[in-house]
């Protein structure tokens, strides 16, 4: 009888001991999720405020010359430009705290997911704005960059504005098509790391 007890209370000792072991795992494995996840979204988070911090000198910058802009092509130009900076800075904001969200610590995963979906949304819809943003931005930024840092107006010399969105128009595609595999590949890794996670379970 005193063997039996002896022996229930190793085998309760041992369940106690693979308890923790298997929380201690799990903690582990949360741990190593969240890196890996964490390193894709600290590139976009930085990579975001890199863009918003230019973005917000370049609105200031505007928005103290626009006083300087003295016909319908600049001050029209300019206007659209303070617009679709305030956008990117909006945009911007929005997709830094999406992606700050995710946190396979602090919530389920259930949860985590659901940021996750949410977080590809708004990129999703960031880069169709995008493409369109970059169809406007160079016939409302060359008109403004030309005034107000080499004095010369493009109203009068459509050739050169020709010129500038025709070379606009060349090397945005290939940068367009770097800034997406960027977020393509990070986002990949956040993925990888939640079907790591999900494949432990």
């Amino acid at each position: 009888m005193m063997e039996l007890e002896n022996m229930k209370a190793i085998w309760a000792e041992m369940s106690q001991e693979l308890e923790k072991q298997k929380k201690l795992t799990d903690k582990i494995i949360l741990k190593m999720t969240q890196q890996k996840s964490r390193s894709g979204l600290n590139r976009i988070i930085n990579m975001e405020i890199f863009g918003m911090i230019v973005t917000a000198i370049m609105l200031v910058y505007l928005l103290i010359n626009f006083g300087k802009l003295d016909n319908w092509l600049t001050i029209g130009g300019g206007v659209g430009l303070i617009l679709l900076l305030l956008l990117a800075l909006i945009m911007g904001t929005i997709i830094v705290k999406a992606a700050k969200k995710i946190d396979v610590v602090k919530n389920n995963y259930h949860q985590t997911l659901t940021d996750f979906a949410d977080f590809k949304k708004i990129l999703g819809f960031y880069k169709k704005l995008s493409i369109v943003m970059n169809i406007l931005i160079p016939f409302l930024i060359l008109p403004v960059v030309s005034f107000l840092f080499f004095d010369r107006d493009l109203l009068f010399d459509l050739q050169e504005f020709g010129m500038g969105l025709i070379f606009y128009f060349i090397l945005m595609p290939p940068l367009l098509y770097l800034i997406i595999r960027f977020y393509r590949k990070n986002v990949s890794k956040i993925r990888e790391a939640l079907d790591d996670l999900k494949a432990k379970d």
